[in-house]
């Protein structure tokens, strides 16, 4: 929320909700600026103000660069998006799904001070990340496999995946961090 009022982001366009009369709306070929918790510019919150976030249009892929990124469309990944050593990606999933092919986790984040942070700022909140079977393995959707990886979920959900050991979510060594979703 934004001074107690809806915010997030639909159809790739940044709002706040202050009626059906009144709603503002961003090109969404243009940056957008928010706080993890989905604050417009940070306001109210203490988390990573006022950052940032690019639009990320693809439909069968991720960044290849580190940053910030928001999700204008679903995403039918074809293996395990595993995340570099050293580098930090931020989805926003904008009420956006990213879905596992069969047979792999939607992510893998095992490399040395690797990072994946979610968020999903839509007002319905339907954004998830769908993982999907890994029989005898270790994280249907997210697995952490480094002493210094990290995962935080913000907001968001994590669906679908089954495994063995840590069902959508395996971190042995790494760190996962539900802060909401």
């Amino acid at each position: 929320s934004y001074n107690g009022q809806k915010v997030g982001y639909t159809d790739g366009k940044f709002f706040v909700d202050n009626g059906p009369a009144d709603t503002e709306d961003v090109d969404p070929g243009e940056d957008h600026i928010h706080c993890l918790c989905g604050d417009k510019q940070g306001a109210g919150c203490d988390h990573e103000a006022g950052d940032v976030w690019q639009l990320w249009n693809s439909t069968t892929s991720l960044p290849t660069q580190a940053g910030k990124y928001y999700l204008t469309k679903d995403i039918q990944l074809t293996a395990n998006y595993s995340v570099p050593a050293d580098y930090a990606l931020y989805l926003d999933l904008n009420g956006k799904a990213i879905k596992a092919a069969s047979g792999y986790r939607a992510f893998h984040v095992s490399s040395s001070n690797a990072k994946l942070v979610i968020t999903d700022t839509s007002i319905e909140g339907a954004g998830f990340i769908q993982g999907s079977n890994m029989g005898t393995k270790g994280g249907g959707t997210i697995y952490l496999g480094n002493t210094y990886a990290t995962a935080v979920l913000f907001r968001g959900h994590i669906v679908g995946g089954t495994a063995k050991y840590g069902g959508n979510v395996y971190a042995n060594p790494g760190r996962f961090i539900m802060n909401g979703g």
